[in-house]
């Protein structure tokens, strides 16, 4: 993933999608605050099936 600012601006559009997909908002922040994009990866899999 990206550094700074551009990284910020990645996560926010990320919240964003998975607001959309359905998310519960209490994951999502989970997700940001780890700041981890494997665990995003993991989520996205399990979403995917």
């Amino acid at each position: 993933m990206s550094e700074g600012k551009k990284r910020a601006t990645v996560w926010k559009r990320l919240c964003s999608h998975l607001e959309k997909v359905g998310v519960p908002e209490a994951r999502i922040e989970e997700l940001r605050e780890s700041d981890d994009p494997a665990a995003v990866a993991a989520l996205l899999e399990k979403i995917a099936k």
